[in-house]
């Protein structure tokens, strides 16, 4: 083999291993970024639970005035989220699911009004009841 052929064979076989190794360690931290976003998401899972029996369990000893005030709180929160749906996925990526929620919100609110402290809460939460006019849409 000549120098060159060597040379190059040297060359293409410390690349491929460069490649191998940076290939495992990207495997690798990138398996633990993925493991992170499971662990935090089961932490959200287990709140969600905890509400949700705790929430029955007072709904089943005849308390009504805790649990509806909790899921109040919990359909406001919901509704502020989405105040922002349509600034933030693009037309072709928009659900009719979103839209029909918010008119059931809205007919909802209708009935039973949410009360804010602060005006730019009840603007944010008026442009999320807005969205539902676009169910029939």
């Amino acid at each position: 083999m000549t120098p060159q052929r060597k040379l190059l064979a040297t060359a293409l076989g410390s690349f491929l291993a460069g490649a191998l190794i940076v290939g495992i360690a990207a495997n690798v931290v990138f398996s633990s970024y993925i493991k992170d976003q499971f662990v935090s998401s089961y932490y959200g899972d287990a709140a969600q639970a905890q509400f949700a029996v705790r929430t029955l369990s007072r709904l089943r000893a005849g308390d009504n005035i805790k649990p509806v005030h909790d899921l109040e709180v919990v359909l406001d929160g919901n509704t502020m989220q989405l105040a922002e749906y349509e600034t933030v996925v693009p037309p072709t990526r928009r659900d009719p699911f979103v839209y029909r929620t918010l008119a059931e919100v809205r007919a909802y609110r209708a009935q039973f009004p949410a009360l804010f402290e602060y005006p730019r809460q009840q603007a944010e939460y008026q442009k999320a009841l807005d969205l539902g006019k676009k169910a029939g849409e």
